[in-house]
């Protein structure tokens, strides 16, 4: 993706989810568990019913409106981030990348 000019990896992840609330998250903070961003699915319990289906875009929904703040700045810790994860695939979707 990035070989293709498609993402660059230091862009930040704003600038293709600008509803993502964190202007200094970069698309390699997310790859490499170093964006700060929430890190537990339990977060969003209390904004779901039990039953409901998390997609990608309910949550950045939910972190768009609850703007919940960063667990430390980007870039200058590790911490394992699923949902760091789930962010990258609605960039990449916003970006129309393929992961074929």
């Amino acid at each position: 993706m990035e070989d293709e000019k498609r993402l660059d990896l230091d862009e930040p992840v704003q600038r293709l989810l600008p509803e993502l609330p964190f202007p200094n998250v970069t698309l390699r903070h997310l790859l490499s568990h170093t964006s700060g961003l929430v890190w537990d699915y339990a977060y969003f319990d209390r904004f779901l019913a039990a039953d409901e289906v998390r997609t990608t875009e309910k949550l950045l929904t939910i972190i768009a409106r609850e703007k919940p703040p960063l667990r430390f700045p980007p870039g200058t810790r590790y911490e394992y981030n699923s949902f760091g994860a789930t962010t990258v695939t609605g960039t990449a979707r916003a970006a129309k990348v393929s992961f074929d």
